[in-house]
This record gives structure tokens, C-alpha cells and sequence, in this order.
């Protein structure tokens, strides 16, 4: 996900970019909500509540709440990632459909289907030399 160069190389030698994120399928359908909604654009007070469109629950939050970019320059890397994921021809997420079953439907729909929950990766193995390789 944090390699969003590969998008133009893939695309140049037309190989198919699988990107892999590490977060669940909640926060990242709420990212793409938000991408595609421009739901802040339209909220105008920081403290007041707002129901979180397009979600599955009815969650209640405050635009305070929501993170906001750190820096110009990680905004400018946002928006390169989020670029190249959209040209990526699917997602591998580190989540599984029984713990998230609703977000991981929404997800699938929103990505045309073309997201594949493996996870969770790397939480089981207690092995130090299986660590240290990771």
C-alpha cells in the first residue's frame, strides 16, 4: 500500500497491482466513504455529531473525530496511495469476513468485489527468527 510508484510500473508492463492493507475493512470502506461522499466538505462544526453515511450501523461521530492529515507532504502521499489503489486491481486485507462481516460485504461491493481478507496475518507465530524475518 505504501509503494504507490508501482501503480505507474505495473500499469506500464500491464501487470495486475494487488495492494495489501493492514487495516480493517471497517476504516477503509469509512475512507473510501469519505473519498467519495466529501462528507466533511460538508459538515461545518467540529463538536456536533453526525451520522456516518453509507455504513452498515448507524455510527455517530464527530468531524474532530475523524484524523486529519499530519502534514502537506502527507496529504500529497495520501492521495498518491489512494491513486494508485484505485488502479490497482484489487486489495488484500489483514481482517477476516467473521469479524467484520457487514463492512467486509460493503468493501467487496464498493471495490467491485476484488478484495480478498486473509488475515490475521503474523499474530499467531510467536517465533523470534520468524519475527525478525517478517
Amino acid at each position: 500500500m505504501c509503494l504507490p510508484w508501482t501503480a505507474n510500473i505495473a500499469c506500464k508492463f500491464n501487470i495486475p497491482r494487488i495492494t495489501f492493507v493492514g487495516i480493517s475493512c471497517f476504516c477503509h470502506l469509512c475512507l473510501h466513504i469519505l473519498d467519495i461522499r466529501l462528507v466533511l466538505e460538508r459538515i461545518t462544526s467540529d463538536s456536533e455529531y453526525f451520522v456516518f453515511p453509507g455504513l452498515p450501523d448507524q455510527i455517530e461521530i464527530t468531524k474532530a473525530r475523524i484524523p486529519a492529515p499530519l502534514t502537506p507532504t502527507w496529504t500529497e502521499f495520501d492521495d498518491q496511495m489512494r491513486g494508485a489503489e484505485m488502479v490497482s486491481y484489487g486489495v488484500i486485507m489483514n481482517s477476516f469476513d467473521e469479524l467484520e462481516p457487514a463492512y467486509v460485504k460493503d468493501y467487496k461491493k464498493a471495490k467491485g468485489d476484488k478484495v480478498w481478507c486473509i488475515g490475521p496475518v503474523s499474530v499467531c507465530n510467536k517465533d523470534e527468527l520468524d519475527k525478525a524475518e517478517r
